[in-house]
């Protein structure tokens, strides 16, 4: 027995044994105890969408600038028909 436990490549295997149990012990922990962490709500990409837009584009308080978007807007719908 003594001859066993001298060699080197012994020694080797219990080492990579041990922490293979280590690392399953811990595995098997974290999926039986660990309680899981609360769901997280449901994505909305509509309202995340918008949200983003507003953060994005300003709103027109201008009369002169709000009439001439309203032109150029007339415009490209004469021109796509």
């Amino acid at each position: 027995m003594k001859e066993f436990f001298s060699n080197p490549a012994v020694w080797f295997l219990l080492i990579v044994l041990m922490f293979g149990l280590l690392a399953l012990l811990i595995f098997l922990i974290r999926k039986f105890f660990i309680t899981k962490k609360e769901e997280k709500p449901e994505i909305d990409e509509q309202k995340i969408a918008e949200e983003k837009l507003n953060n994005i584009l300003e709103t027109v308080e201008d009369e002169s600038d709000l009439n001439q978007f309203e032109e150029s807007a007339k415009e490209v719908e004469e021109d796509i028909k």
